[in-house]
């Protein structure tokens, strides 16, 4: 009896002491939710001023040339109709743009001179408003559904460059700002300034 007692007391003692080594505020198991509102921060790691540090270099070469958004690789998708059509207008366009256009200065069926180009409507007009421009005139306005360009002179005078789809090329007539005939003599000379800038 007297030796359970014994046990009994030891086994007391010993829960007692772990007791007070694994809980509480100074053992191994407590409360840690409101640790943070103790904790310190750290300086920032600083770099001694007087430190070398070894140059870093690529561990691969990158090749010199182009930006690597400039290096634009071709589609492995085939390309539909309407792509192929739109890039062969495209190229057409810009080989036809290239390309002095043949003109003829002559009179047209109201007896005021006309200009005359051998190219369809889209490309002359395309022309026309570039070579105005090379001329020195000032480009106002331009209107290609009603094929009429505005200009100005270096004397600050305004006409109407008429552009219209014929037979067999396209017509270019000189209007007053007002859409009305201009004189004979005035309107073969603007005439000729484009002519000169189309055949180059």
């Amino acid at each position: 009896m007297l030796k359970q007692l014994s046990s009994i007391a030891i086994i007391t003692a010993s829960t007692l002491v772990l007791s007070g080594c694994l809980f509480g505020h100074d053992g191994y198991i407590h409360n840690r939710q409101e640790d943070y509102l103790k904790s310190k921060s750290d300086l920032p790691l600083k770099i001694p001023t007087n430190l070398k540090t070894a140059p870093m270099t690529p561990a691969l070469p990158i090749p010199a040339g182009k930006d690597f958004a400039d290096n634009t690789q071709p589609s492995l998708l085939p390309p539909t109709q309407a792509n192929v059509d739109s890039l062969q207008a495209n190229q057409s366009a810009q080989k036809q743009a290239k390309t002095p256009v043949k003109t003829a200065l002559g009179q047209g069926a109201d007896g005021f001179p006309t200009l005359k180009l051998s190219a369809s409507y889209d490309m002359s007009w395309f022309k026309i408003n570039k070579a105005l421009t090379k001329a020195g005139y000032q480009i106002i306005g331009s209107d290609q559904k009603t094929g009429v360009v505005e200009i100005s002179s270096t004397d600050s005078d305004i006409y109407q460059i008429k552009v219209t789809a014929g037979s067999s090329g396209t017509l270019v007539s000189v209007l007053d700002q007002t859409g009305n005939d201009v004189s004979a003599t005035v309107s073969r000379a603007i005439l000729k300034k484009l002519q000169t800038q189309l055949g180059k």
